[in-house]
């Protein structure tokens, strides 16, 4: 197939409307996810790695061609000294986003977010403020192209759930990238690195940036850190609310990690 029209169908993947089956989404944060320690992953790198080897931006075109519907402001909410939140309206969640009924995309979702925001040098929420237009519309044309790449997708997949380097295999038609390995880990330990929060600790010590992923009972979000700040980021339902946006600075990382951990 010639270049020209593989880019013209790698579009057409992210723009064409497809009709299938929804998949239920009820996922909660809260979730007892602690009971089932062996479910629990964290799969990170520096953020260089999500950055495609081609040329093409494939991606970043269809983020910048998509509609992002109208949002009452999100306000931050101090959660701890130097922690904010910021939760979205239900239908800002990718089961409900545009009238969807369930998604099954976070690992899609998650790679997405952390390409767009480490390729585009999105500016990360303001503490002070409500989440810029900006961030909102990288947000949901992630939350957008990964349900709409997993539908097109769906009946050769090899699961229902995919793990992250499943859903690696299945981005490569529009970039490459090195998702790193598989870090079994808790939510909560004596042991402090066999956490989820030691080593995130650890990675906001030795790397000025990273994008990690935490697979939690098959339910993927994202951690991004750069310029001092970690931005965590959770594309699923969360009732009453629906995604839900986690900043703390590099000296509040500490406290975020065992946040993050509760």
């Amino acid at each position: 197939m010639l270049t020209e029209d593989l880019d013209a169908f790698s579009q057409f993947l992210l723009t064409h409307d497809i009709e299938v089956e929804e998949d239920g989404d009820t996922e909660s944060l809260n979730g007892e996810g602690d009971k089932n320690k062996e479910d629990t992953e964290l799969i990170s790198g520096g953020y260089s790695d999500l950055i495609g080897k081609g040329s093409a931006n494939t991606i970043l075109d269809a983020l910048s061609n998509l509609s992002t519907p109208q949002v009452r402001a999100v306000p931050p909410e101090v959660i701890a000294p130097g922690v904010t939140s910021w939760k979205f309206p239900r239908e800002i969640s990718q089961g409900l986003y545009k009238g969807r009924n369930g998604s099954n995309a976070c690992n899609l979702i998650s790679i997405l977010a952390g390409y767009a925001l480490s390729l585009q040098n999105t500016a990360l929420p303001d503490c002070n403020s409500s989440i810029s237009s900006v961030f909102l519309k990288v947000l949901c044309g992630c939350i957008e192209i990964g349900n709409r790449i997993y539908n097109l997708c769906r009946d050769s997949l090899p699961s229902r759930y995919l793990s992250i380097q499943e859903a690696a295999s299945v981005l490569e038609m529009w970039f490459d990238m090195d998702v790193g390995i598989n870090l079994p880990v808790r939510l909560k330990d004596h042991h402090v690195l066999s956490t989820v929060g030691g080593q995130l600790q650890e990675a906001f010590v030795s790397r000025s940036s990273f994008v990690a992923f935490l697979i939690l009972n098959e339910k993927t979000s994202l951690s991004y850190f750069t310029e001092g700040v970690v931005t965590y980021i959770n594309t699923h339902c969360h009732e009453p609310s629906g995604a839900v946006v986690v900043t703390a600075g590099k000296r509040s990382s500490i406290l975020f990690a065992t946040l993050f951990g509760n």
